[in-house]
């Protein structure tokens, strides 16, 4: 600091002493490392930034939990029916395993079928049973590249696979070998343990270890991935705005240790990429700042990644508009639309500023004037809406001058109802109001002053 004791905020003096300093003195105490800026406004903006950090921590915990207990529901759905932890009827086994973002399954049990042309006829001959936590293309195609590996110590099945593609004559995998092996989910499930001893069950029960009738070498149940990600902790520094480099450091400090390829690749499984995981974790938390009023500059110092200034990238990706400027107008918009529409007669603008205090009251007053004319216009323009919905409703006058928030003594006068509906369609009397739009009713006598936005509703 400049004047006044030298201040540590983690010790030594706090607000009251500086305060106190500053009273008996008559003197500012500032900051050593920045001459310009008061103690007491440095502490301030400090309590607030805490204060939006415990909110960002309260909202990304309310995005976690909404998704964990949605993905539970989905999940007991089909445990309730099925009473353990994988499904393995054909209808349900297709549903769940093409709709992995859904139902986020940990992995699948496999069948690969050789088929074999017999007296002309395809018949089905050896099988294989696997299981993966990735998709059965993608292991699929892991079978295929093994299989013209010269290098690797192939199995029966890569033999089969190359065989094929020997009597065909290619010189890579692909094309007809696909129509030689019939590829099936036999089972999907959430649970690691019960995936692995199904195999098991599979390749006991089709015996699929005898050279004559499968391609299995071992009882099964082995491999497969070690490293479990939970998912409420990888969702939670989705939330949190990390970059994957970012939560690779986060999950170190868990005590779980994988490559970036790793993280991107469960969240291809969950969600189908890291855009999308985004998508559904933390545009939830940045939409709720923005609709709280959160200037753009106080919701980048509330996330712990890195990235300087990350809306200004992350918006057009996520709300696909061009700047956190529309997209604060846009819900600046849809709130004041929705206050609007209640209490028609009393609102004002310093109503609408105390429903939405950390806006400013002039851009509050600058959008309402800009799209509707100003409070008063816009005023008749949602009390008409009202009004034509509870036309359209066959409510009565008396209940729609009630709803509009004026007084009894106006609802209970014929002489002020029909004043007040004057008011809002341009001349018309309650009963021409409610004939034109609920009838069709239009003007051809020339005796109403219309406007043309009353043709839109």
């Amino acid at each position: 600091m400049m004047e006044g004791p030298q201040i540590r905020y983690d010790g030594g003096y706090d607000l009251d002493t500086i305060r106190e300093y500053e009273e008996e003195t008559g003197k500012k105490a500032f900051l050593s490392n920045s001459p310009t800026k008061s103690f007491t406004d440095w502490f301030n903006a400090r309590q607030v930034r805490e204060e939006m950090l415990k909110k960002v921590d309260g909202l990304v915990k309310t995005v976690v939990d909404d998704y964990m207990e949605s993905l539970d529901r989905s999940r007991l759905q089909f445990r309730q029916l099925h009473f353990q932890n994988y499904v393995s009827d054909p209808s349900d086994v297709d549903k769940i395993y093409n709709n992995r973002k859904k139902y986020v399954w940990t992995g699948i049990v496999y069948r690969i079928t050789e088929l074999k042309e017999e007296n002309g006829k395809i018949i089905e001959g050896r099988k294989l049973y696997g299981f993966t936590m990735d998709d059965l293309e993608s292991r699929w195609e892991w079978y295929k590249d093994i299989a013209l590996d010269d290098d690797t110590e192939n199995q029966r099945i890569h033999n089969a696979i190359a065989d094929i593609a020997t009597k065909y004559g290619a010189d890579e995998i692909d094309g007809d070998i696909d129509d030689w092996f019939k590829r099936e989910v036999v089972e999907v499930h959430w649970d690691p343990n019960s995936m692995r001893q199904r195999e098991r069950d599979w390749i006991k029960k089709d015996n699929t270890r005898d050279p004559s009738l499968g391609f299995n070498t071992k009882p099964g149940g082995e491999g497969g991935r070690k490293i479990h990600i939970p998912i409420r902790l990888l969702a939670e520094c989705i939330a949190k705005g990390l970059k994957v480099s970012e939560i690779k450091i986060e999950l170190e400090y868990h005590g779980i240790y994988v490559s970036i390829n790793t993280i991107h690749n469960r969240m291809n499984e969950r969600y189908g990429g890291f855009i999308e995981a985004r998508e559904i974790f933390l545009k939830p938390v940045i939409k709720q700042l923005i609709m709280e009023g959160y200037r753009r500059q106080d919701i980048n110092k509330c996330f712990k990644t890195k990235t300087k200034d990350f809306l200004r990238s992350l918006i057009p990706i996520l709300f696909e508009v061009p700047s956190y400027t529309v997209l604060r107008k846009q819900y600046l918009l849809e709130m004041v639309s929705t206050i609007l529409k209640t209490g028609i007669k009393d609102i004002t603008y310093a109503k609408v500023h105390s429903f939405l205090p950390l806006f400013g009251q002039r851009e509050i007053i600058r959008l309402i004037e800009g799209k509707w004319g100003g409070i008063s216009s816009a005023k008749i323009q949602f009390g008409r809406e009202i009004a034509i919905y509870l036309f359209r409703k066959e409510a009565s006058d008396e209940y729609i001058i009630k709803v509009l928030g004026y007084a009894e003594s106006t609802v209970s006068s014929k002489a002020k109802r029909e004043l007040m509906f004057k008011r809002l369609f341009n001349g018309m009397t309650a009963d021409e109001a409610r004939e034109h739009f609920t009838s069709g009713y239009k003007d051809i006598e020339g005796h109403f002053i219309w406007y043309s936005d009353l043709d839109n509703y």
